[in-house]
């Protein structure tokens, strides 16, 4: 299951960053979305692993123990300080994203879905018929990227797989972009 770019946007502006649960869901949302970020990657977060000068998030894969380095943007950049600075809870976790009930644990991959369905609901997006985790962010990302005419290779790199035909699983090619890869007949 994916989410169009506009869905993406809905679910975005449906997090009220305004309290201090909307800061922390807000930057996760935009890791997975801006970065294809996995759940197990997200909650296994930590501050070291962003370099703030040269905007790189460098992380060892959970699911394949590789190295993932990605440039992130200003809106992550902004999002993750808001979260530390106004809202991350006290605690002796080394994990970014812990829960607001003591003794903040970090987060689970249940409670990312938990969040991710929270805010398609509060954004009045049809989930009925379509996955709604966070790993369908991770579709999304990749989705969007081909339909802006990224190349696969740099999709495959973005989502860190080793081998490039396991990124055409986060693919949706339509009609559209099948007839823009097409060659002409002669």
């Amino acid at each position: 299951s994916f989410y169009s770019s506009e869905e993406i946007k809905k679910l975005i502006s449906s997090i009220d960053t305004s309290t201090a649960v909307g800061k922390r869901d807000y930057a996760i949302v935009l890791l997975a979305v801006t970065l294809g970020l996995r759940a197990s990657d997200i909650i296994n977060l930590k501050v070291e692993n962003f370099n703030w000068d040269n905007k790189l998030i460098k992380i060892i894969q959970k699911k394949t123990n590789k190295e993932l380095i990605q440039p992130f943007t200003d809106e992550i950049f902004f999002a993750i300080l808001d979260y530390l600075k106004n809202a991350r809870p006290t605690t002796t976790s080394d994990n970014l994203f812990v829960s607001f009930t003591p003794p903040h644990y970090p987060l689970s991959a249940a409670a990312l879905t938990r969040l991710t369905t929270k805010y398609f609901k509060l954004a009045n997006i049809d989930i009925s018929s379509r996955k709604h985790g966070i790993h369908s962010l991770r579709h999304s990302f990749s989705n969007n990227l081909l339909h802006n005419n990224v190349s696969f290779q740099n999709i495959s790199a973005s989502l860190g797989h080793s081998v490039i035909s396991t990124t055409t699983m986060y693919t949706n090619i339509d009609i559209n972009t099948l007839k823009l890869l097409s060659l002409e007949v002669n």
